[in-house]
């Protein structure tokens, strides 16, 4: 699955964004040195604290979900119904996990370097699931990405559609060297406003570097996941 679907209007983004913004006093940073932050808890980074577990994000889940929850329900409503549309399954956000959140990029010559590092999305291996949940770890999963408001130069995604994980040809080193780099050339996927991106978080890929720094910019978007459960639903989260 890589499909980039138009789910709302550049209006009702701008609608979203100045929602947003208004929420400041929410906002997260992630990054001692660069302007990177997020609007609700993120389970790749508040629930993979190696020494500390998961403890930072169940203890921030519930108040963010609820102001999350108070303020975007009807673009919640619409992601929902998208993914449900696309996997054929009816889908649900995940009780007790993190809604899907927020990532904001604020204008920084270092953004003109990779923003991060080249991976698969196992973030649910960092949560606890509820038996009622039955997750399934072997089913299907997705990962979404809707662009609300992007740079004048772009923004996008490098991804490796040919580079499904595999755990026994594949290792961490292997992903960053230049070698394999060059017998694997990535695509870029260019994001559109409006517009979600769907794929199942397991291709290889990565936030792609800004192609201009303009002073004032940003990238903000809306983020989540999804994983089979056994009764054949969807969950989503962050």
């Amino acid at each position: 699955m890589l499909k980039q679907i138009e789910l709302i209007s550049e209006e009702q983004c701008k609608e979203v964004v100045n929602t947003v913004d208004a929420l400041a006093s929410y906002w997260r940073p992630r990054d001692e040195r660069l302007p990177f932050l997020t609007l609700g808890v993120a389970g790749y980074i508040d629930g993979s604290d190696h020494f500390r577990g998961n403890e930072a994000y169940y203890a921030a889940v519930d108040e963010s979900n609820q102001m999350l929850q108070a303020n975007f329900t009807e673009l919640y409503d619409k992601v929902l119904q998208c993914v449900a549309e696309q996997v054929g399954q009816p889908c649900y956000y995940a009780a007790g996990q993190a809604l899907p959140g927020f990532h904001i990029f604020k204008s920084h010559p270092e953004f003109l370097k990779p923003l991060g590092s080249r991976h698969f999305d196992f973030q649910y291996k960092n949560l606890h699931w509820p038996e009622e949940a039955e997750i399934k770890p072997d089913g299907n999963k997705l990962s979404f990405t809707l662009a609300l408001e992007l740079p004048s130069s772009g923004a996008g995604m490098n991804i490796w559609p040919q580079v499904m994980f595999d755990s026994k040809k594949y290792s961490r080193f292997l992903y960053s060297n230049d070698h394999f780099l060059k017998k694997n050339p990535g695509e870029f996927i260019e994001y559109a406003i409006g517009h979600m991106l769907i794929h199942t978080g397991l291709e290889l890929h990565q936030i792609a570097s800004l192609e201009a720094f303009q002073e004032g910019e940003r990238r903000i978007t809306l983020q989540g996941h999804g994983i089979e459960a056994k009764s054949g639903t969807f969950l989503l989260y962050w």
